[in-house]
């Protein structure tokens, strides 16, 4: 008899998990990717081209904070770097 927990799986559709060194082999692609698309998109176009199959979490863990730090609206454009505060000029008190 199977236990609840299989079919769950059953019905989802578990996805094995990807080894790190498979991800960083991919990783350019992906990225450049999802520059210009959505990440449903991307993990389509991964499955089709490379037959790299990832779920749609293990995409946002991958290049949310997690791990890749990839985000695609920081003040309009994308950026792989952390957010950062501009810096602005120290305020001088102007003498009448």
């Amino acid at each position: 008899m199977s236990r609840p927990n299989d079919l769950f799986r059953e019905e989802r559709g578990h996805t094995d998990r990807i080894p790190e060194s498979r991800w960083e082999e991919f990783k350019d692609q992906i990225v450049a990717k999802y520059r210009t698309s959505t990440i449903d998109a991307t993990k389509k176009y991964m499955e089709r081209e490379f037959n790299f199959k990832a779920s749609r979490r293990q995409y946002v863990h991958r290049l949310g904070r997690a791990k890749w730090n990839i985000s695609k609206y920081k003040g309009g454009q994308l950026s792989a770097a952390p957010y950062e505060k501009p810096q602005h000029a120290p305020c001088t008190l102007l003498d009448d």
